[in-house]
């Protein structure tokens, strides 16, 4: 049958047929038709309803799915394959010419973003309340419209300063105030209040030959819906008096440090730790019940209120992006292939970590790493940075992070030399590409004081592992940092070493005299500028000539003196120096150690494989001590040497790639801008 004849009939026509054939009144046939036809418009309609909201549903997940990986990894990956795509990883004369960067508190008429929001939340809302006030208190006059309406804000749009976006020091203190925003706008809907950090556009062309991208402009944006649970939406408008307060006193212009605290994200609050709280939990079908007491675990103030932050309302939202971004940038990262199964990571930072003995560093990393990377900020290479003294060096004028760092690396590598791993101490130029090797790591280990570390050691997923090291050094730092997130950072491993703990073995004090002589304060300066080497450096370069034409041989069958030169042929450190201290180094006793805590991860004597066992037995949970942390202390693993078996050279910088490794001499006479 043709469809396009005159004889074709469709199921309406039938349809109606039908009825008209029904013995029924003229008027009833039509009540009944236009009946129908309604009916079958709605089904119609229905239909095509169910079919966009499927359609919108797919295309919102596929969205939220390729923003926030497609044009990053796109671009990620056309890059990975450019041969001229710029390395993350720099000399410490690249570190050292690397320009001073604005901070945002020193630009004129600044305003944190958190704190623009925060005034028109409060603003708005006390409008807000005051009409609802007034319709209470008064009778409703049905002749005044305009008095009965309730207010109407106009929207208002908050985006990040590009300064924020592009500070290369202070990544945890942008994170932080990039989340503070969230919450404040997610708050604040209601009253027409909106925040999109957009740090995206801040990626500009540059024109230094490394990698200066931050984590801040690769940090995928999404809305932030608060866990009012944790939160309650009239705590934000508390901690935003809070922020407001201390943005009028002018306190943060000044004080430039990153901090591990935020007065929203995550406020400083005092004798944090965990106790027995008394809860009633009520009958949802029958409410007058008597409700059943249970007893739990919380974490509490000294006056035993409970502890909330901004950051743990809204923790899952932010360890998915943190991983998100983590991937995106992972071949701009160059990370080694075997990293995510068995590498491990070692972070400091040159202005707020703390110095801690190597040996505990060994007893964490265990037998099974496959590579060691020991990763610090460009700043580490400025001859100012000072790391705080955590444990007794004998240093008087404590010990820069450059040095600090080339002695790590020397120690660890005569430990892992014999079992083929490589130790490694890189400058990362980018924030972004530091963040995606912590958190993709196997093994993450934080020195005490490391803000930048915190946030990716809570994005790492749990089948990794995540050590912080405390010392009682560390104040208001960042020790007890993760005590606030309570159950939320159970997979966090936290060591709280005692004074006890934080003395240095035999090799460490030999390795430290080795390196007495290196100064980079001598050869740095303390501008950005590079500063010419100094007739110091050039002696030390004549007598390192001298030794070698005119080598000396120790004394028959007698033990070999402190070697000279810390890197077996190459550039010459110091020897110590006549009436020079020496180092004082305490021989471990395991009986001195009193009973321990269950409240902290501690340092034992197990086998690696009794340590995964009871690792998957019993999990830790990261809590607060109520008194004093314990008392661990290890003697360091006896491994027997292999003879005729060399160190690699003290002093060198391991730039990585998946690929290969190429190791570049450490040629300080070059790096420093000598001749």
């Amino acid at each position: 049958m043709n469809p396009y004849s005159s004889h074709t009939h469709t199921p309406v026509d039938t349809l109606q047929q039908k009825i008209h054939s029904i013995q029924l009144s003229n008027k009833r046939k039509r009540v009944l038709t236009l009946s129908l036809s309604l009916l079958a418009l709605f089904l119609y309609q229905d239909n095509i309803n169910r079919n966009s909201f499927q359609n919108k549903l797919l295309n919102r997940y596929h969205h939220k799915r390729e923003s926030f990986n497609s044009n990053d990894r796109i671009r990620t990956l056309r890059e990975a394959n450019d041969p001229c795509a710029k390395s993350p990883f720099i000399t410490p004369q690249m570190a050292a010419n690397i320009p001073k960067q604005t901070l945002p508190e020193h630009s004129d008429n600044y305003i944190p973003s958190h704190v623009q929001l925060c005034q028109e939340l409060l603003q708005r809302n006390s409008i807000s309340q005051a009409y609802f006030d007034s319709q209470n208190d008064a009778e409703p006059d049905p002749t005044n419209r305009k008095m009965n309406m309730p207010p109407v804000f106009t929207k208002l749009h908050v985006e990040e300063n590009s300064l924020l976006c592009q500070d290369m020091a202070r990544p945890h203190t942008a994170l932080m105030e990039m989340t503070a925003s969230s919450i404040v706008a997610y708050v604040g809907a209601r009253f027409g209040l909106s925040y999109k950090h957009n740090c995206k556009t801040s990626m500009i062309p540059s024109i230094q030959e490394y990698d200066t991208t931050t984590i801040q402009q690769i940090y995928p944006f999404a809305t932030s819906p608060i866990d009012e649970r944790h939160l309650a939406l009239g705590q934000v408008l508390q901690q935003c008096q809070v922020c407001i307060q201390a943005h009028q006193s002018g306190r943060n212009k000044y004080d430039t440090r990153q901090t591990p605290h935020h007065c929203l994200s995550f406020p400083y609050v005092e004798n944090v730790h965990t106790d027995t709280i008394r809860l009633e939990k009520f009958d949802e079908d029958d409410p007058y019940n008597m409700p059943q007491v249970l007893f739990e675990k919380d974490v509490v103030d000294q006056n035993g209120n409970l502890v909330r932050t901004g950051l743990g309302s809204v923790l899952p939202l932010v360890k998915d992006r943190m991983n998100h971004a983590a991937l995106d940038w992972a071949n701009k990262a160059k990370i080694p292939s075997h990293d995510p199964k068995a590498g491990a990571v070692i972070y400091m930072d040159a202005e707020t970590s703390t110095t801690v003995p190597f040996w505990v560093l060994n007893m964490v990393l265990g037998n099974h790493v496959s590579h060691v990377s020991i990763l610090s900020l460009p700043d580490c290479a400025y001859g100012e940075r000072i790391m705080g003294n955590g444990m007794a060096r004998g240093d008087e004028k404590g010990v820069t992070c450059m040095q600090y760092g080339l002695e790590m690396k020397q120690y660890l590598t005569n430990h892992f030399t014999e079992m083929g791993v490589e130790v490694s101490f890189n400058l990362v130029s980018s924030t972004a590409a530091a963040y995606s090797r912590m958190i993709l790591a196997h093994t993450l280990i934080c020195l005490p004081g490391s803000t930048t570390c915190l946030l990716p050691a809570l994005a790492k997923s749990s089948d990794r592992n995540t050590v912080i090291l405390e010392t009682p050094h560390q104040l208001a730092g960042t020790a007890h940092w993760f005590t606030y997130l309570g159950k939320a950072a159970k997979n966090i491993k936290v060591i709280a070493l005692t004074p006890q703990q934080l003395q240095m073995d035999q090799e460490e004090a030999q390795i430290q005299q080795q390196y007495a002589g290196f100064e980079v304060s001598e050869v740095m300066g303390k501008g950005s500028a590079p500063v010419h080497v100094l007739g110091k450096e050039h002696e030390l370069l004549h007598q390192y000539e001298q030794m070698k034409q005119h080598p000396q041989q120790p004394p028959p069958q007698q033990q070999p003196p402190t070697p000279q030169f810390g890197n077996g042929g190459g550039y010459p450190m110091q020897q110590p120096y006549p009436g020079q201290q020496q180092m004082q180094y305490h021989k471990m006793n395991p009986q001195q150690v009193p009973a321990s805590s269950s409240q902290y991860e501690i340092l034992d004597e197990e086998t690696p494989k009794e340590k995964k066992a009871k690792k998957k037995e019993t999990p830790v949970e990261v809590e607060e001590p109520q008194e004093v942390v314990e008392q661990v202390v290890v003697e360091e693993p006896k491994k027997e040497p292999v003879k005729n078996a060399k160190p690699p050279p003290a002093a060198q910088i391991t730039f990585e790639d998946e690929k290969d490794s190429s190791v570049l001499d450490f040629d300080f006479s070059n790096l420093f801008g000598g001749r």
